[in-house]
This record gives C-alpha cells, structure tokens and sequence, in this order.
C-alpha cells in the first residue's frame, strides 16, 4: 500500500515556554504557538515539532490553511505517520471497546474517539451494522479511502456514511460531505437499542453522527438521580436524558429544543418505549 505523506519531514519551531502542552501530548498545534507558520508547506505534510531551542518534541501532519495548523499523531520519533499507523490505531480502538463490554448487535456505539484513541479528526460510530465515519480534519483526507477500506473489511457493515458538516469544512478548508460511501445506504431511519430503550436515527441529517454516542453512560448515570423528580432537558435533541430518565421513573419530563425535527423524532421515540 503506499502511503500517502512519505519522507522527508519538515520541522517547525514553536515559540519559548509553549512547549508544555505538546510534552503531555496534546495533540493540537494552534497557529498562535508556532514561531514559523508552515504556510509553504503541502497539506498532510508529516512534520516535526521542535521547541525553542531545537528540540524533538512530536511528530503531526500539517494544514497550512487551518489556524489548527498542525495535529499530533506521534511521540517516539522512529515511528513514521503512514497509512499502517492509523489502521492499527483503528484496530486498537475497536479493541478496548470490546474490554468494556460485548458487542450489542442491536445497538450503537463509539468505536473510535478521535483523540482519545490517538486519531485526531477521526470519529467512527456504529449504529447497529451501519457506520457513520465523521471527519474533523483535513489531514485525514489522503488517508481517508484506505480507512474507508478497513474499515468494511474489519467490521463488514451494510453501509458507510461518511460526515464532515459545513462549519468543520470551512475552519478546515476542505468539502462538506455527508453521503453513503460504502455499501448501501437505510431505507429508512435506522432503530437501534441504548440503555434499555428502542431509539431511531437518521445517519445522513442527524447531529454529529447522527446522534449523541458519546453520552450514553451520561444518560444512564444522570437517570439514577431522577426517579421520583421533575426534569427539565434543554437542548433534548431526540430525547437522550429526557427519555432515559423517563423510563427510570422521573414523575414529569420537559424536553426543549430548537429543531422541530428533533423533537418530532424525540416524540417518536417516546411512543416507540411506551413512554407517556
């Protein structure tokens, strides 16, 4: 497979005393803390971060048009940033998802965390044997069909949506994007289980990736505090703490939220669990 950002590796310089955060591995150069901006350089580029005086900080790839002019990928400075890094990372991430716990068929989850799981601008979400890949930044891009490929091969979904909305585009100077890729897309909303209940999703119109992975065992654990109460969810969406406090026992439940689309599917979900 070739990979996409070969040798050599430029090197950029931050300014004195802003090395700290890159030393505990954050993985996000701003614009603002780089003593030269990289602007000649070509997107994806691998570079290397150096401090004031010279020294091997981290290696990352650069966006010479975003002011997160450079994210972060590696540490140790003999492993090279190419298209097996981010397979394997894939791989490790799916991974300590199943340590957790099982796969539930039937249900969706977040199987891969961006940075957390050292892919920064990479999110995967699976909502029951579909994908929904969410791209955060550009620096992706070269690398995106090999990932793409992995990912049907490692996990065989029916389908692959891949998401970058319009804000994310233009802060990256890359193309909003929200079409099936692989596979076939759903006929309709897709219905999954989470925390007890049935939800529907709609992967293509959806927020983020659809909807609200990442807060699954925030929805569970607020719930334990909320039987017998009467709750107040702003910003509901399609009911995620409204509906698991609902069906903990809350005595009333008020969901607010700007999009009428959301709450039609919030109300849907509701009947769909019996909730009054």
């Amino acid at each position: 497979m070739t990979d996409p950002s070969p040798p050599p590796v430029a090197t950029l310089a931050i300014k004195p005393a802003r090395q700290y955060p890159f030393l505990s591995r954050h993985p996000w150069v701003h614009l603002s803390s780089l003593a030269e901006d990289g602007a000649t350089l070509e997107l994806g580029a691998p570079v290397d971060l150096v401090d004031s005086e010279g020294r091997w900080i981290a290696r990352g790839l650069i966006n010479p048009k975003s002011r997160l002019r450079v994210r972060l990928y590696s540490w140790i400075p003999e492993l090279p940033i190419e298209t097996s890094l981010f397979l394997s990372r894939i791989d490790r991430a799916i991974a300590r998802r199943r340590v957790a716990e099982t796969m539930d068929a039937q249900g969706a989850e977040r199987l891969v965390f961006s940075e957390a799981d050292g892919l920064s601008g990479l999110i995967v979400d699976r909502y029951v044997d579909y994908l929904t890949v969410q791209i955060t930044a550009a620096v992706i891009h070269p690398y995106r069909e090999a990932i793409l490929d992995h990912l049907q091969q490692t996990l065989a979904p029916r389908g692959i949506c891949v998401r970058i909305d319009e804000k994310t585009a233009s802060n990256e100077a890359m193309q909003p994007c929200e079409a099936w890729v692989r596979g076939s897309a759903p006929t309709d909303q897709v219905t999954f289980t989470q925390n007890g209940l049935l939800w529907r999703v709609d992967l293509l119109e959806g927020q983020k990736t659809g909807t609200y992975l990442d807060q699954r065992v925030n929805h569970a654990a607020a719930a334990r505090y909320l039987r017998g109460r009467s709750v107040l969810d702003v910003c509901c969406y399609v009911g995620g703490f409204a509906l698991v406090a609902a069906a903990a026992g809350a005595t009333r439940v008020v969901g607010v939220d700007s999009s009428a689309r959301a709450l039609d599917i919030a109300a849907a979900n509701a009947l769909a669990n019996q909730l009054d």
